[in-house]
């Protein structure tokens, strides 16, 4: 019986309680709003500042029945005199926040891939950024709470044809990537890069993106120097120029996926264990083991973090192409030269109002890439999720309007937390015109690859609605570092996740991932809140509009006195961060 079938049969056993919904982003009619006596429900627009400051309210009014104790009732408490009733089924969960934790190094959302291109000559000349247009870009991640963005980092953007050396000094293209990482440096914003992009233009040209200048035909020894040679240059570089920052070295994209190029066609054999796949990993595993050695050399090894192997994951299919690439890395040694295993995929359900995201989740990476990981291999290692998102069917032009993808956004996020997974990055936050890119298929146009929530600000200042709701787990979640397990049945549609920092601050999602109406909820915490208040940003796929200027949905209410319990009404497909941080 699937999830929504088995919530559509529970409503008709919950209790008739007078409930509304609110306004997520943008005004509802008043017979929608929940109202408490001598209070007014606040009306917040993504167009119009809110017009006072959010609601207060207890922790426990929320909803109202005799499932609760009068204790968490107040005697005062109101809906207003034109709310409805429905049939609401309620959800109950507990957070073992007196617990072990689940994880103390968790990172939060504010990590992206984010091509730093701002500032380089492209061939679509007319798509080129005015500076004003890239300080707004980077001023809008900083707001969000970025403070982590995957780049490009390739050979073209140092090599000088002229004189057929590499160039660290004079080219368009590094003087570019020198601005654009100072200016995320003045906003706390770290950078990652892939360490020359393609591993298959090292391994047998293959590739015709980045490093070919660096491949020695039949010589895989002096291909191999030349590329340690060449990011051994780089990150002096780096370094020489203030980019302190860039601190995070990602082993090549995808280097698992010997589907690259169909040129490689008669060698893959079944498919499988082929002799072919086999080369390719040990080669990247000889790439990871030299830098790892080169950096200690050079007194550096402690300011850079190894991130592999960067493996493509096909959860919903076939498997073995490069979904084993990681497990074959931790059992010859990984641990010893690798800081952090990571692996991508991308949610695809073939409707976003469909709650199978979550299920999606867990096949992928509790069952599969942690299971392989933890349990088979033993590794400790934290595990990243290099790319991700949520698309319908493909991931490919994802920066297409689908207000449920926040939703499931949500959903994905309390998969990521309970897991334990420390780090996520989305692929991507803006879609972005690649230098010497003039393409228009697959998922680029005119030579920019659309999977941005927002299109570059070049284009255009709207972003699309999904967007709201990712602002909220980046600003929120970014300071956090401990996550608790939420005990829960998930199977109606409801999901949860916790999360604090050594501060105090708390940050609690709540997702109602149903598409047939309203659901509550009771969250009971094992340990007490201690009286904190708790504001509330609730993004509704339902009524949320974009705009040109908001970046982060306002609270709409503000929940006082916080101990044991929080309860809370979310609309269909609503995504709420409860959060101690008054933003």
């Amino acid at each position: 019986m699937t999830k929504i079938l088995r919530s559509a049969l529970l409503l008709i056993l919950c209790l008739t309680i007078s409930v509304s919904v609110f306004a997520g982003c943008s005004k509802k009619d008043n017979n929608d709003n929940i109202s408490s006596k001598n209070q007014t429900s606040s009306d917040v627009t993504s167009e119009d500042e809110p017009s006072s400051e959010p609601e207060d309210v207890s922790s426990e009014e929320t909803i109202e029945d005799d499932i609760w104790d009068d204790e968490y009732i107040e005697d005062d408490f109101d809906y207003g005199d034109e709310a409805s009733d429905e049939e609401v089924f309620i959800g109950n969960a507990t957070v073992k926040n007196g617990s072990s934790p689940v994880m103390t190094t968790y990172r939060g959302f504010g990590s992206i891939v984010h091509q730093m291109y701002e500032y380089m000559p492209y061939k679509n000349k007319q798509n080129e950024y005015t500076e004003e247009q890239a300080q707004e870009q980077f001023n809008r991640m900083q707001t969000i709470g970025i403070d982590l963005i995957r780049s490009d980092w390739n050979t073209y953007m140092t090599y000088d044809a002229s004189t057929q050396d590499f160039d660290f000094e004079n080219t368009a293209y590094i003087k570019a990537f020198y601005k654009a990482g100072l200016e995320l440096k003045k906003r706390n914003i770290d950078i990652g890069i892939t360490t020359g992009w393609s591993h298959h233009a090292l391994v047998d040209d293959s590739s015709s993106i980045g490093s070919k200048e660096l491949y020695v035909e039949g010589n895989w020894n002096a291909t191999l120097n030349n590329w340690l040679t060449w990011m051994e240059k780089s990150i002096l570089n780096f370094r020489s120029h203030g980019l302190t920052n860039l601190n995070t070295l990602i082993l090549f994209t995808e280097p698992g996926k010997v589907d690259w190029n169909d040129t490689n066609a008669k060698n893959r054999g079944d498919g499988k264990d082929d002799a072919y796949r086999i080369d390719m990993w040990n080669k990247w595993i000889e790439c990871a083991k030299a830098l790892d050695a080169s950096l200690k050399e050079m007194g550096l090894r402690d300011k850079y973090i190894l991130v592999g192997p960067n493996q493509a994951t096909y959860s919903d299919g076939y498997r073995g192409n490069a979904g084993d690439f990681m497990k074959y890395v931790a059992e010859r040694g990984g641990d010893e030269y690798l800081d952090v295993y990571s692996s991508h995929n991308y949610v695809k359900p073939n409707d976003a109002t469909q709650d199978t995201c979550y299920d999606f989740m867990q096949i992928t990476y509790k069952d599969y890439l942690l299971d392989q990981l933890r349990n088979e291999v033993g590794s400790t290692k934290p595990f990243w999720i290099d790319e991700w998102n949520v698309g319908e069917v493909g991931y490919a032009q994802l920066h297409r309007e689908s207000p449920w993808r926040g939703t499931q956004l949500g959903v994905c996020a309390t998969a990521i937390m309970e897991f334990g997974i420390e780090n996520s990055m989305l692929w991507t936050l803006y879609s972005q015109q690649w230098p010497n890119n003039t393409q228009s298929s697959g998922e680029f146009t005119n030579g920019i690859q659309m999977c941005g929530l927002a299109l570059g600000l070049n284009f255009t200042t709207v972003p699309t609605t999904q967007y709201y709701a990712f602002a909220l787990l980046s600003k929120f979640l970014s300071t956090t570092d401990i996550v608790y397990t939420v005990e829960y049945d998930n199977a109606y549609g409801l999901y949860y996740a916790y999360a604090t920092n050594k501060n105090g601050d708390i940050t609690i999602i709540a997702v109602n991932a149903y598409s047939g109406g309203a659901q509550g909820f009771e969250l009971e915490f094992e340990k007490s809140l201690g009286g904190k208040t708790l504001y509330r940003h609730l993004y509704d796929p339902t009524t949320c509009k974009a705009d040109g200027t908001t970046q982060i949905l306002p609270a709409d209410r503000a929940y006082k006195s916080v101990e044991n319990k929080l309860v809370d009404l979310l609309p269909t497909g609503g995504f709420a961060i409860y959060t101690s941080i008054k933003a």
